[in-house]
């Protein structure tokens, strides 16, 4: 993490509150609208903790390793717009202008890790490259999609809502460790 996420941070958590306070009338009810800001919250906390936790207790991890593919993606958006949107497409074979970029990256040729740095880049290209930004996109994203799991347990078990809050959002395990 670096100076730029203690400026960048407040400013996009107000973006991703503004787009939850305009969206949460269309996708709650009276019952579950009280759950759907603090959930949000909660992920953002667990977001932004996980990546401390991270950098200053374990000085490193996956999560930093996709980093530092998503530092490289974003570097060559600096340095040529078409070899990053080549990167971020995920080319193959790479052509020359990308081996500068693909011989830093050991996980470029698997597909699986490799997708991870591809989206966490989008986020990096809208939130300049820093870290807890990228890391609040990706909780916000995976909200979006623990919510439409809520909303579906919920038709299953009306009655449960306020014990399927707890149970999918709210459990220090579920909101800590489930964005990475």
């Amino acid at each position: 993490m670096e100076l730029k996420d203690l400026f960048l941070t407040p400013l996009y958590l107000g973006i991703f509150y503004g787009i939850a306070f305009a969206v949460r009338k269309r996708f709650t009810n009276p019952l579950t609208r009280k759950y759907f800001i603090p959930a949000l919250s909660v992920k953002f906390l667990g977001a932004i903790g996980l990546g401390l936790i991270y950098q200053f207790y374990y000085g490193g991890g996956d999560t930093f390793n996709y980093f530092s593919h998503v530092k490289v993606i974003y570097q060559a958006f600096g340095d040529s717009f078409s070899t990053g949107v080549k990167l971020l497409l995920g080319k193959h074979p790479a052509d020359a202008d990308m081996l500068r970029y693909t011989g830093q990256m050991y996980w470029y040729d698997a597909p699986t890790e490799y997708f991870v740095a591809q989206v966490a880049s989008v986020f990096a290209l809208i939130g300049f490259g820093s870290y807890t930004v990228i890391a609040l996109g990706f909780a916000f994203l995976s909200f979006c999609g623990m919510w439409a799991m809520y909303v579906t347990f919920l038709r299953i078990y009306p009655l449960a809502y306020k014990k399927l809050a707890i149970a999918v959002f709210f459990l220090p395990s579920v909101f800590f460790w489930g964005r990475g």
